[in-house]
């Protein structure tokens, strides 16, 4: 058990995943509150918003802050990181353009009231803090400060809890999308300011040759990452888009709630173990050092939680969500035990997808996300009777694209220690 807690992975992911797990809690805590505040169709129109904006988050850096952890130069390093502000900052642009002229034929395809025309100007500016956000950590990962992150994360959900608590005087649905953005500016803002970037070095980072420079050398980022981030981001949240297609507003509310609660491990666990299996990777393949016990360390604890929170939806959904949220809500207490077992494998394999992006094996990933997309988006040409069928579909799925991703992982783990057993063979002779 010592050696356990002596581990450097597991150290860094215990830090991690703390502070995610502290930051999660305050806005779950606020749930119950909120969902006797807002109604379900409130809620229907946060989860659009929340989902395109994971869907902007996910590529409106173009993808160059991928290239952070693994860059051995300090100055390198950080010019990426400017490369995803001055990236962010025009596509926010342009994109803030297009909605003012065509924002009518927007709201109506996503059947999102008038009343709440607004949310997109918010949206936009939210996602590029977003992002920003994740460069922002990947530039603290690289230097291995996990504490300032785990800071970070707590600080976001506290200034965003603070935001959305105001409705409990009165019922301003704009408080959820204005929480968002302030919890978004906030991390960027501690992260940064903790970084503690040196003013001599600043007037180098900005150059403009260096930045054009890094923009080329490392355009092969944005050529591999930026399509599969799209197909994934969408696939991710294909379940909303597929929901609101073929039912109201309403019923993407209730989805919602289902989502969140059965989303706690990923937000509280998986992502932070990504993150530390990252690094932890990527430093032992610039050493030529084995990653598998690193991957067979995590999986088996992923899978163990994902068990046990399995039988937890599954014995216990109708009464706690009841409890909780409310007898209006009970109908996401059934989605929820629909969705659980998909939700726990993609638990389970989604954090492995970290080991692609350490072995730059940019086409393959690319090569399974448009694959899965092409099947993702063949549903919307599926008529269903009721939302257990579409959910059961979906769900089936997903799953077994997950069970090939872990095939596709592991191969590639096989491989390169079968090389760098080779390397080590030839070094001993």
């Amino acid at each position: 058990m010592k050696k356990i807690f002596k581990y450097d992975l597991f150290k860094n992911t215990l830090v991690l995943a703390s502070g995610t797990i502290t930051a999660q809690l305050i806005p779950l805590v606020m749930q119950p509150v909120l969902k006797r505040i807002y109604t379900p169709e409130d809620f229907g129109v946060f989860e659009v918003y929340y989902r395109i904006l994971s869907i902007l988050a996910a590529i409106i850096t173009l993808k160059y802050e991928l290239g952070i952890v693994q860059q051995k130069n300090k100055k390198h390093a950080e010019t990426l990181f400017i490369l995803t502000v001055i990236n962010g900052f025009i596509i926010t642009i342009i994109l803030s353009i297009l909605y003012s002229l065509f924002s009518d034929k927007i709201l109506y395809i996503l059947k999102i009231p008038g009343k709440f025309y607004y949310i997109f100007y918010i949206l936009f500016l939210s996602a590029f803090f977003f992002a920003l956000s994740t460069s922002s950590n990947y530039l603290l990962l690289r230097k291995e400060k996990f504490k300032i992150i785990t800071i970070s994360k707590i600080i976001r959900r506290i200034a965003e809890g603070i935001v959305q608590s105001f409705s409990l005087i009165k019922h301003i649905p704009y408080l959820l999308f204005i929480g968002d953005l302030i919890g978004n500016i906030s991390y960027v803002i501690n992260s940064i300011k903790n970084y503690h970037f040196k003013k001599e070095e600043i007037k180098n980072i900005l150059n403009l040759k260096r930045i054009t420079l890094s923009y080329r050398n490392n355009f092969h980022l944005a050529k591999y990452n930026v399509l599969p981030n799209l197909l994934n981001a969408f696939v991710l949240s294909s379940l909303t888009f597929l929901t609101l297609s073929n039912f109201a507003i309403n019923t993407v509310g209730y989805l919602e709630l289902a989502l969140k609660i059965l989303l706690i491990p990923s937000s509280m666990v998986s992502v932070a173990v990504g993150q530390g299996l990252l690094q932890k990777v990527s430093a032992n393949k610039n050493r030529n050092k084995s990653v598998k016990h690193d991957l067979l360390i995590v999986i088996t604890g992923l899978t163990v939680i994902a068990i046990i929170f399995t039988l937890l939806i599954v014995l216990f959904a109708e009464p706690v969500f009841k409890i909780l949220f409310g007898n209006e809500w009970i109908q996401s207490a059934y989605y929820a035990k629909t969705l659980v077992v998909y939700i726990s494998v993609a638990f389970i394999f989604s954090p492995m997808g970290q080991v692609l992006i350490a072995f730059e094996k940019f086409k393959t990933n690319a090569v399974w996300q448009i694959i899965r997309f092409i099947f993702i988006l063949s549903l919307f040409f599926i008529k269903y009777t009721n939302i257990t069928n579409l959910l059961i579909i979906f769900s089936i799925t997903n799953i077994v694209f997950y069970f090939i991703y872990g095939f596709i992982i592991f191969y590639q783990v096989k491989k390169y220690e079968k090389k760098i057993a080779i390397n080590n063979n030839i070094f001993n002779n």
